[in-house]
């Protein structure tokens, strides 16, 4: 098991480094795409691209999940230090920080937020 970990975590320093070419790669056609229309074959290769970071992106996205699980096995239950970390950061994903208003502007304070959900959750449901 420890051999073909390894194997995969030699073959991910590849992947970051694909993910950037791939992301090269289009942002060029991007720019050939300003000056002129592209032609049926590059923007073929521009799609089976954009398929081709989305499944890199997500093969990343798993390793990440899965070292995370790993370090939190083995470090869990050594200290609260890890724990505390782990708990901020799901605190801070169940956070709603801004909302927007209809009209554009930005509202940070708790009871602009609540209104603006209030007002949503009426509009949706109609009048008693």
């Amino acid at each position: 098991m420890r051999n073909v970990l390894r194997a995969w975590q030699q073959n991910l320093s590849g992947l970051k480094r694909n993910i950037e070419n791939v992301k090269t790669i289009l942002s060029l056609l991007e720019i050939i795409e300003e000056s002129r229309d592209l032609t049926i074959a590059e923007w073929n290769f521009k799609e089976v691209l954009k398929s081709k970071l989305d499944q890199l992106l997500d093969q990343q996205r798993t390793y990440w999940k899965q070292r995370g699980k790993i370090r939190w096995v083995k470090e869990g239950d050594a200290g609260t230090k890890l724990f505390h970390a782990c708990a901020t950061i799901k605190h801070r994903g169940n956070l709603i920080a801004q909302l927007q208003k209809s009209n554009g502007e930005v509202v940070l304070s708790h009871a602009e937020k609540e209104k603006i959900l209030w007002e949503a959750f009426k509009d949706r449901l109609g009048q008693s």
